[in-house]
């Protein structure tokens, strides 16, 4: 259309015609300008979301009170960035990041969002854009940039580590794919045991032998810690002897594949491991036992909780399947994904009480205090019927 057209079309009474005008790619930027200040939200969006707006117009819109404006400013100025050079930027690409930047200050956290999802792997954007989204308030901006962002020096991460971050803000950083020993050390020295427990689970992460060894003596009150720790690879001896000393015993049998028990000549690790079974469960047969113990009718909570305080693990997890018309095997992977609603809906279907069922998941699965399920009213289970049916067929187990 010619320029006077889209003029006239821009002060139209018509809403359709200025949205129409507003959208067009051909539209000449003084025009564009002059839609930054429509009385219509939605024609100012259209402006917003329009890749042939004069950057000044982007930078006016980035105060627009609408915040569906500024999140359609946001998705197509984040487009743009990776595009940008890595070295001397002209007045255009300038102007780019000058709006980025008063996006990253945007006190819409969608807007925020947005910024963090589009520019956390990318390098050419400006570090303290970077650092400004990784120290955002909200967990939800901060944790792709601390995750991703190859923009993030150790120094910037220690500063972070240091500062008393948000809540979240520690394990997105042990999630990175590659951290060195110093922030590793940091970030295992914090009490934090969601990061740490992301940290050790990370192949990536460099931790020094002496900081897995004093991880090792703080895990046995830390369940979520023992299997990432048996599974790092290459653990010292030291931290398999102390691993050795509490670990369920299931996870035992990983730490005997560990190196260090192959090289261990004298066979003193695998000994350790081996008295560790014979001690936790003794029984020879548990499948024997608790069937004939369902057949004298004696099978019952009682059993369960004497197998449990004393540690004969295979047979609560036998008891478990034959009470709930299920097999071990289930058993076992309801309480090595450490699901508190699992364990719960397990504990239901064997016919056990609610404080038998928190006892299962804090013993047996290994379910920190903070995750468990507690008792409705006292003696109640605290989920729906329907909540624990759907938590028995997700692990395909039939009601």
């Amino acid at each position: 259309m010619s320029y006077e057209t889209a003029k006239q079309m821009a002060q139209s009474e018509d809403l359709q015609e200025r949205r129409r005008v507003a959208a067009d790619v051909l539209t000449v930027p003084e025009i564009l300008y002059f839609l930054t200040d429509d009385a219509d939200a939605s024609v100012r969006r259209r402006v917003a979301e329009n890749r042939s707006t004069p950057r000044q117009a982007d930078l006016k819109l980035t105060a627009d009170k609408d915040e569906a404006v500024r999140l359609a400013l946001a998705s197509k100025i984040a487009a743009l960035v990776p595009s940008l050079p890595a070295g001397a930027l002209d007045k255009v690409q300038e102007l780019t990041l000058e709006v980025l930047r008063a996006l990253a200050h945007d006190s819409a956290v969608k807007v925020r969002e947005i910024l963090a999802e589009a520019l956390h792997s990318v390098q050419t954007v400006p570090v303290d854009i970077i650092t400004t989204l990784a120290r955002d308030v909200e967990i939800r901006v901060a944790e792709p940039v601390l995750k991703n962002s190859p923009l993030l020096s150790d120094e910037d991460l220690l500063a972070i580590i240091k500062s008393g971050p948000i809540a979240g803000a520690l394990a997105a950083i042990a999630k990175r794919a590659v951290l060195s020993e110093t922030v590793s050390e940091n970030i295992a020295s914090r009490e934090d045991e969601e990061a740490i427990a992301a940290l050790l689970a990370n192949g990536g992460a460099q931790i020094r032998e002496d900081v897995l060894d004093q991880l090792c003596a703080r895990a046995e009150a830390q369940p979520r810690w023992h299997e990432p720790l048996v599974n790092r690879p290459r653990l010292p001896l030291a931290a398999i002897k102390r691993l050795a000393q509490f670990v369920a015993t299931q996870l035992l049998e990983v730490l005997k594949a560990q190196p260090a028990i192959a090289e261990d000549t004298a066979g003193e690790i695998a000994e350790l491991v081996r008295a560790r079974i014979v001690r936790d469960d003794p029984v020879d047969d548990p499948a024997a036992q608790v069937k004939e113990l369902a057949t004298q009718g004696k099978l019952d909570e009682s059993a369960i909780t004497h197998a449990l305080e004393s540690g004969q693990r295979r047979f609560v997890i036998a008891a478990l399947a034959e009470l709930a018309k299920t097999d071990p095997a289930t058993v076992t992977r309801i309480m090595t994904a450490h699901s508190a609603k699992g364990m719960t809906a397990l504990a239901w279907k064997a016919g056990l009480s609610m404080r038998l069922a928190l006892q299962l998941q804090t013993r047996l699965a290994g379910i920190t205090p903070q995750q468990a399920l507690y008792p409705k009213a006292g003696s109640g289970y605290p989920l729906s019927d329907e909540d624990l049916t759907w938590q028995l067929e997700f692990f395909g187990i039939s009601v």
